[in-house]
């Protein structure tokens, strides 16, 4: 219990996590064994268990403002990086590379804070995992495989950043430390995280589970689909937008000191982005370094996997849901019971006039050749219209088992 406290307060100590979480202290192993059957650690366990249920909101809550404080750390390091970078490529003093390098210890001091906030926000994830399956003694991130995981992929993506010893005056290839500039933009995804921690669906996540039954792990993959499914467009909006001026300063940063004329303004790169990653490819700006064509392979794979997301997206969009499919469904039965009435209509008016010019007419012509005349012009539209009643006939029963007889109004149902 300890433990537990210890990680969810975190900034508090152990007293004050107890008082504030009003959970009782325990004494001994309470709940190993047969002494979990007795009623006082029983009375102990649900008083926890239901402590824990009650502060739930306290939980999310700090896990919102880790992901605050990580989204707020993002771009005050980014922008930190671009500074120092615009400020040691275009300063004009003796001491732009003495600032450039004080802005990048500044971004080395805010990544250590950001690996320890990552941690925190680890064991908060798991103080939930505890919470919700009732662990008694709490979980430390490591002993979960999902939070373990989570921690290695942020921690990963939290390390890479420009060093202050790493200077593009000092370092004959300076490759690495452009390399390590774009690599902070991968930080970007603390930001979209928030989008996902503040939205209905992930609010609703524990009726969910409830509902799931395990059957769906309730992760951020899972949500993130599932949020992309019932907006597809304003994600993609959201993840367009910040991609393309990330992927138009990465090939500015890459090609600005090996083609300036070219590759000098961040307009020209902007539109080396589009042109790239649309695959139209015009060849007024390309690529000459190997890191810039590297650069560039990536812009174009980013651009075939974005419009190949656009597409059936926009397929997705197109197509009906089920009431629409149904209502087109009848309006296709509906057509083709017309259009078999009409024939069967046309098919007896024409076997009616056979058979009264037969009766009254044929009898008054003496000329065999027009007796033959007209009644092979009978037969032969008699015959159509056979041909054409079995068809429409088929085509009535195909909808109609795809409607489903239950329902067709009984108006337009045809014996």
């Amino acid at each position: 219990l300890t433990r537990v406290c210890w990680a969810v307060m975190s900034s508090t100590t152990t007293k004050t996590a107890s008082r504030i979480l009003k959970l009782p202290k325990f004494r001994g192993s309470v709940f190993k064994g047969s002494n979990l059957a007795t009623s006082d650690a029983m009375k102990h366990k649900l008083r926890y268990v239901l402590a824990a249920q009650r502060n739930r909101k306290i939980f999310d809550r700090k896990l919102l403002f880790r992901q605050i404080f990580l989204s707020v750390t993002t771009f005050v390091s980014i922008g930190l990086m671009i500074a120092a970078n615009e400020i040691e490529f275009n300063g004009t003093t003796e001491n732009a590379n003495y600032i450039s390098e004080i802005l990048r210890s500044i971004i080395c001091g805010l990544t250590l804070l950001m690996e320890f906030q990552v941690a925190n926000y680890c064991q908060i994830k798991a103080n939930l995992i505890a919470v919700q399956y009732k662990v008694v003694g709490g979980l430390w991130f490591w002993q979960d495989r999902g939070t373990l995981f989570d921690f290695f992929m942020y921690f990963l993506i939290v390390l890479p950043h420009p060093f202050p010893w790493l200077s593009y005056a000092t370092t004959p290839d300076f490759w690495l430390l452009k390399l390590l500039s774009m690599l902070m933009f991968l930080r970007l995804v603390f930001p979209l995280l928030i989008l996902f921690h503040i939205s209905r669906f992930w609010r609703s996540r524990y009726a969910i589970e409830r509902f799931a039954r395990n059957r769906v792990e309730f992760d951020w993959a899972f949500a993130g689909k599932a949020i992309f499914s019932m907006h597809p467009i304003l994600m993609l909006i959201v993840l367009t937008t910040p991609l393309f001026f990330v992927l138009a300063y990465c090939i500015y940063l890459a090609e600005r000191t090996v083609t300036p004329l070219r590759f000098g303004l961040y307009t020209n790169c902007m539109w080396y982005t589009i042109v790239t990653m649309s695959t139209v490819g015009y060849g007024d700006f390309f690529p000459t370094s190997d890191f810039g064509r590297f650069v560039g392979c990536f812009i174009i794979l980013s651009g075939l996997i974005l419009f190949a997301v656009i597409t059936a997206s926009m397929a997705n969009q197109l197509l009906l849901s089920q009431a629409e499919q149904q209502i087109a469904d009848f309006y296709v039965y509906r057509n083709c019971m017309l259009t078999t009435r009409e024939t069967s209509a046309n098919l007896i008016q024409t076997a009616y006039r056979r058979h009264r010019w037969r009766k009254e007419e044929k009898p008054l012509i003496n000329n065999e050749n027009e007796k033959f005349s007209h009644e092979s012009k009978f037969n032969r539209k008699i015959s159509g219209l056979i041909i054409e009643h079995e068809r429409n006939r088929r085509e009535l029963y195909t909808a109609e088992q795809k409607l489903g007889r239950d329902n067709i109004p009984k108006d337009f149902q045809l014996e």
